[in-house]
């Protein structure tokens, strides 16, 4: 079977979506890509990284204004990477990069439960919001929604191992 052959574009569980394929670039193969990741060197030479589950091998990347442009092995023409437009381009959790004490990938605050410095249940991260300035968590219970600002003065703990995550309901937030 061909790996870059087209399914279902869908982010697996065990993945995460570092970058998408926007378009062919010229007619080598290269292909514009919008990275999703803070790890640019995701995209070095060399660099592994899954489409649909296939491993692709990055032979060149470059900046190109708010893109990157990225050569794989194996995608040497412009019908080949016609072929993997809008694409994710993922990597396993396990290679994820390590973070420093205290700072979370998204992946890993999604489903959390979410309890107020009191005890109460809020409910669960079902999205969290990039705004540029802070993320927002969207937390959900039965009907009703609350945004919770990622803040430290708000976000007073986060156990992974638990599945919680504690805050202090600032005035205004409910």
């Amino acid at each position: 079977m061909d790996p870059l052959a087209s399914q279902e574009d869908v982010q697996h569980k065990d993945r995460i979506s570092v970058g998408r394929v926007l378009s062919p670039w010229g007619v080598n193969g290269e292909v514009k890509v919008y990275s999703l990741t803070d790890f640019p060197e995701r995209f070095s030479a060399s660099s592994r990284l899954l489409i649909e589950g296939a491993t692709v091998v990055v032979e060149s990347m470059r900046q190109q204004k708010n893109v990157l442009v990225v050569k794989f092995s194996g995608v040497d023409n412009r019908n080949r990477a016609e072929s993997i437009k809008g694409k994710l381009l993922e990597i396993y959790e396990t290679d994820v990069f390590p973070l420093a004490e205290g700072e979370y990938y998204q992946f890993e605050l999604m489903g959390l439960t979410v309890l107020s410095s009191g005890g109460d249940l809020l409910g669960t991260i079902t999205e969290i919001i990039s705004t540029g300035s802070n993320d927002v968590f969207v937390v959900q219970k039965d009907d009703s929604e609350i945004l919770i600002p990622d803040l430290r003065h708000v976000v007073e703990q986060v156990d992974l191992e638990n599945k919680t995550m504690i805050v202090e309901l600032i005035p205004g937030l409910i």
